[in-house]
């Protein structure tokens, strides 16, 4: 078990119910009326029917095996969770009339509110209603159990204020009311229960500051304080607790500096003080706390170097100190040979990544991403061959990528993307067959791409873009299979694409743009019905859409501008016949220069569409044969043709529509209701609107207004000549539209 689980863990009910059984006899005895009546009050109240672990009915006696009586086997941990008897009571029937010592009713289905009757429980010595449903407050009535060692309400999603008439219970050696939904300051007279060793108020809503007073509890051995929203700073005082093994106050708004009196607690194995406001410089003392398995300051504000003195800390298993402001270099740390999980990213850290880090074998976790390291991988971190995830991104990092990595065959991620590094990607990489994140993107890798990528089969994204990688895409990527996210793009990779990329089933975004591709678009590109993104621009492809990407009807952005597409669009592109909810496809920069009846075929109103085929040659009456169908392929249609060869536009057939005259100079772009065109920057010689039924409302600015509330507008900004012809007479013919192009 976790050492943060130890300290959420509940009390061992082995140890402490059989020290009561020690000098109880547990057999026919004979409990008072008063006591059976609380208890029947309690099976009633909190769904006794219902009980799962201890399934004790008032019918029975429950001083009588089985249920008072316990069938003991040893806890599988501290947590007590071996322990599977089904005794619910200790009763000490020497005494007359009986004496009910302890009531374990954890885990067992309980719901409703704790009933105030407990409180007459007077010879209480132990009271376990953890890990239930219980709902309601904290009776105050607990107050009057003197004799209780043990109060136990964890797991349940009580609400309200700690009654202050808890602070009765000097006797109490564990309070466990973490995991609910407390509220509140924290009371100062805990400090007061002088005997407690355990206190636990963790993951509940309690505001305020952490008294002074608790600084008194000098038996204590764990408080946690985690996951609430207490706010000042961390008091000083809490540095006599000498005893103190577990320290959780991690998840808080804590402010101001860690107290140097820290350095007293000497027995502490666990110190938690991440996600706080925690500013100043880690105290040097630090290194006297020489039993430390677990430090983690991460997520503040902490300045400063890092302590020399944390290398003293020889039984340290976990030190995180990500995102602070931690300035300087890494210090030596090849003493802590125990540390498994290293976690220095996100800072502000200069210098080289310590040679001696390769000297600690037992990390599986080393993250030194997102700081200012410079200097080369060290070779020597081919030595850590328990490493599950090395993070280096962001870095500053300089030289080849060690062969040595590939010794490294336990890594799941690989992250050293967004530095400097150059040379070959290492062959040796492909023994890394439990990899499923590959990130050496924006750096200057040169060559090609090693074949021996195809073997990690467990793969999920393999980034490579932003590099100077060159030669053809290895067909051994459509190993891949589990892959979801490829990106290859910005590099100078030559040749065709390989079909075998149709094998990648699973991917979602592929993105293979701003490299020197030939060649058509692979038809196993329709296999990808997965696929949300793809990307292909600045290429130099040629040939059309694949009929196949009928079948993309996941796909939501495809990007084709800039390649050596086929001058001639007389088909809808199949993708339009197969896209549901949004796309968005960009084919502008290519050589297009015929265009067909791009929107015919469509059966249902998807959704939104973009279609950019600005850039082109395009010359004929394009929207003459198009538009009157686009809104059957999308409710939402943009379209941008601008910077083509355009002369003629003509809107027919669509009197659901309303023209509108932009009166802004030069108009933004058309806008058609849910439709927007864009013909800017186009030769247009004329502009007719056939069969809508227009009206002029202005004299000086042509305003045309059909019946429905749909809506167009034309931007004709930067076209040439622009007039209006029509030839129905259910139109109004419209002139004047060159006086705005002339201001």
């Amino acid at each position: 078990m976790s050492t943060r689980a130890a300290l959420r863990s509940r009390a061992s009910l082995f140890w402490v119910m059989g020290s009561l059984i020690a000098g109880a006899s547990v057999s026919e005895g004979t409990l008072s009326n008063a006591t059976l009546g609380v208890l029947r009050e309690l099976w009633t109240q909190t769904g006794g029917q219902h009980w799962s672990r201890c399934q004790w009915t008032p019918d029975r006696d429950p001083c009588s095996p089985p249920w008072g009586q316990p069938q003991w086997s040893p806890p599988a941990d501290d947590d007590g969770d071996g322990w599977e008897a089904s005794v619910c009571f200790v009763c000490n029937t020497a005494a007359s009339p009986a004496a009910l010592l302890a009531i374990d009713l954890t885990g067992n289905s309980l719901v409703g509110n704790v009933p105030d009757g407990i409180g007459q429980l007077t010879s209480l010595q132990y009271l376990g209603l953890a890990t239930n449903q219980l709902t309601g407050g904290v009776p105050g009535t607990l107050g009057a159990l003197t004799a209780l060692t043990q109060l136990l309400l964890f797991d349940n999603y009580l609400t309200g204020t700690i009654p202050e008439s808890l602070g009765n219970l000097t006797a109490l050696t564990r309070l466990g009311l973490g995991n609910n939904q407390l509220t509140g300051a924290i009371p100062a007279w805990l400090g007061n229960l002088t005997t407690l060793t355990n206190l636990e108020l963790h993951n509940n809503r309690l505001t305020g500051a952490i008294p002074e007073s608790l600084g008194r509890l000098s038996a204590l051995t764990k408080l946690a304080l985690y996951y609430n929203q207490l706010a000042g700073t961390i008091p000083s005082s809490l540095g006599n607790l000498v005893g103190l093994t577990q320290l959780g106050c991690d998840y808080n708004h804590l402010t101001g500096t860690i107290p140097e009196s820290f350095s007293n607690l000497t027995a502490l194995t666990f110190l938690g003080l991440a996600n706080n406001q925690l500013t100043g410089a880690i105290p040097e003392s630090l290194g006297r706390l020489t039993r430390m398995t677990v430090l983690e300051l991460d997520n503040n504000q902490l300045t400063g170097p890092i302590p020399e003195s944390i290398n003293k800390l020889t039984a340290l298993g976990v030190l995180a100190l990500s995102h602070n402001e931690l300035s300087g270099t890494i210090p030596e740390l090849g003493n802590l040979k125990a540390l498994t999980f290293l976690g220095l990213n996100y800072n502000q850290l200069t210098g080289e990544v310590p040679e001696s880090i390769g000297n600690l074998t037992a990390l599986t976790q080393l993250a030194l991403d997102f700081n200012h390291l410079t200097g080369p991988i060290p070779e020597s971190l081919g030595n850590l061959t328990a490493l599950t995830g090395l993070r280096l991104s962001n870095n500053q990092l300089n030289g080849s990528i060690p062969e040595s990595i590939g010794n490294l065959t336990a890594l799941t991620i690989l992250a050293v993307g967004n530095n400097q590094l150059s040379g070959p990607i290492p062959v040796t990489l492909g023994n890394l067959t439990a990899l499923y994140f590959l990130g050496l993107g924006f750096n200057q890798l040169s060559g090609a791409i090693p074949e021996s990528i195809g073997n990690l089969t467990a793969l999920e994204a393999l980034a490579l873009y932003s590099n100077r990688l060159s030669g053809a895409i290895p067909d051994s990527l459509g190993s891949l299979t589990g892959m979801t996210q490829l990106a290859l793009n910005i590099n100078r990779l030559t040749g065709t694409i390989p079909e075998s990329l149709g094998n990648l089933t699973a991917l979602e975004e592929l993105s293979i743009s701003d490299n020197q591709l030939t060649g058509a678009i692979p038809e196993s590109f329709g296999n990808l019905t997965t696929l949300r993104e793809l990307f292909l621009t600045n290429n130099q492809i040629t040939g059309t859409i694949p009929d196949s990407f009928r079948n993309l009807r996941q796909l939501v952005i495809l990007g084709l501008q800039n390649n050596n597409l086929s001058d001639a669009l007389l088909e809808p592109p199949p993708i339009l016949l197969a896209f549901q909810g949004q796309l968005s496809v960009n084919m502008s920069g290519n050589h297009i220069a015929t265009v067909g009846p791009m929107f015919s075929n469509c059966t249902s109103r998807s959704g939104d569409l973009t279609i950019d085929l600005s850039n082109n040659s395009i010359g004929n009456s394009f929207l003459e044969s198009s538009l009157a169908s686009a809104t059957q392929c999308a409710s939402s249609l943009t379209l941008d043709l601008s910077y083509n060869n355009i002369t003629s536009v003509q809107f027919s057939h669509v009197a659901s529509y309303t023209l509108r005259y932009c009166e802004l100079y030069p108009c933004p772009h058309i806008q058609i209701m849910d439709v927007s065109v864009d013909v800017s920057h186009n030769p247009i010689e004329h502009f007719t609107a056939e069969h809508l039924q227009v009206q002029d409302t202005s004299d000086n600015s042509p305003f045309c207004v059909a019946s429905s509330t749909d809506s167009i507008t034309l931007d004709l900004s930067q076209s040439t000549r622009t007039f209006v012809t029509q030839t129905s007479p259910r139109c109004i013919t419209l002139r004047g539209i060159r006086r705005p192009m002339e201001r």
